[in-house]
């Protein structure tokens, strides 16, 4: 845009602010915003807040007279750090956003009051919890990806890891050295075959495209996620003789349990057994050793 469409646009928000309309600050800014987006700083209550924590300053929401005053601010600290934010004003907006919001504290949080910091407090240690619970969750999942694809190469059959796994490890076991290098191929539109690529492991016939089994590992997500997608294979790629495996924690038997009795999933006629995490780790190697073909599964499923 050049200099005089950015006077247009500054005398256009002059004369919106005679009219003294209430509640159309942040959306006029969010409008003008995406029109001219290295022109108009979007604002509302929480990137005011990250600016006036930010500059020490005392901005108030509802007067446009302070957001241009703001604006110019904001544009003079965007060009002086042009590189590491954008021309784009959305970028040092969003940073403003993260500071008042409290999800970003500048330095030493002088800034905050002490209900404030306690309150931050208390959300770091939450969402450090929240992580601690889905890193040993996506741990778990790996572990038991790792137990079915061990299992089955024992067994002899080709097997293969979902699409986004394949270069993770388990105990220094990289899942690509123990999987196909690449899905076999069938004859599918791409977005289902994208979808059943996505089943956490799946073991076929030797050199062929028959499948044999597949499993779907549930963490904390929707059983009724991976229940889809081996639904998704029954219909397409699957020939009958296959079998589906949901690979459950303990905890998440009652879960299941009543995914699988649905109506839906029942009237469907597809036969899905389930197996504890507990169960698949313990007798992980005795399968390998005795196992001579898929059926031995059976041994530590469950059906409902």
């Amino acid at each position: 845009m050049n200099a005089k469409t950015e006077e247009q646009i500054i005398r256009e928000i002059i004369k919106l602010d005679a009219l003294k309309i209430k509640g159309l600050g942040p959306a006029v800014a969010s409008i003008l915003y995406f029109l001219h987006p290295t022109i108009i700083l979007p604002f509302n209550t929480a990137i005011i807040n990250g600016f006036n924590h930010l500059f020490k300053d005392k901005k108030k929401l509802g007067s446009w007279n302070e957001y241009l005053k703001l604006r110019e601010v904001m544009i003079d600290t965007n060009n002086q750090h042009r590189s590491e934010l954008s021309s784009d004003l959305g970028a040092i907006a969003g940073l403003l956003f993260e500071i008042g919001t409290q999800k970003l504290i500048l330095g030493a949080d002088e800034y905050l009051s002490e209900p404030e910091r306690k309150k931050l407090e208390k959300l770091i240690e939450k969402r450090q919890e929240e992580m601690q619970r889905e890193k040993e969750d996506e741990n778990l999942h790996t572990e038991m990806q790792y137990h079915l694809l061990k299992i089955g190469n024992a067994l002899g059959y080709d097997v293969i890891t979902a699409s986004n796994d394949r270069s993770k490890s388990y105990n220094g076991n990289n899942f690509s050295f123990m999987c196909l290098s690449q899905f076999p191929v069938f004859d599918l539109d791409k977005e289902t075959l994208n979808t059943i690529k996505l089943i956490d492991v799946v073991w076929f016939q030797k050199n062929t495209n028959n499948v044999i089994a597949a499993f779907e590992v549930e963490k904390s997500t929707s059983i009724y996620s991976g229940i889809l997608r081996l639904t998704d294979l029954s219909y397409t790629i699957a020939d009958g003789d296959e079998v589906f495996y949901l690979i459950v924690p303990d905890k998440r038997e009652k879960d299941v349990c009543m995914q699988l009795s649905r109506p839906a999933i029942k009237s469907n006629n597809l036969s899905i057994k389930y197996i504890l995490f507990s169960e698949l780790k313990q007798h992980c190697d005795a399968l390998c050793k005795f196992g001579d073909s898929h059926r031995i599964m059976e041994k530590i499923a469950k059906a409902v």
